[in-house]
């Protein structure tokens, strides 16, 4: 079955094996953000919070973007750090708004 540091471990080769395939390089941040839904998956919190370090967020279309701010969102709040996950809550709903526009609630 194998430890939590094991999969961690086994997860960030395979991400850098693909990374380093072909011309693979330019998909790197698109790569890591895979990476990243791996570990929201798992609870693997810290890993989301070091993955990110490696993610430029400027070469992600739009939707990863925002895939990727509720991800880190997400790992912020379980962490406890509360500014943090409300500094990425705040881009997921900013990204959202820039995807789909305001959405009005009717409570009727």
């Amino acid at each position: 079955d194998g430890s939590s540091a094991e999969k961690l471990e086994a997860t960030n080769k395979v991400a850098e094996k693909i990374v380093k395939h072909g011309d693979n390089s330019k998909y790197r941040s698109q790569i890591i953000l895979a990476q990243i839904m791996y570990y929201v998956a798992g609870g693997y919190y810290d890993a989301i919070v070091a993955a990110s370090a490696n993610v430029n967020v400027n070469t992600l279309p739009t939707q990863q973007k925002l895939s990727y701010y509720n991800c880190l969102a997400l790992a912020y709040q379980a962490l406890g750090n509360k500014t943090k996950a409300e500094e990425f809550f705040n881009l997921t709903y900013e990204t959202s708004v820039e995807m789909y526009g305001v959405v009005e609630y009717d409570a009727e």
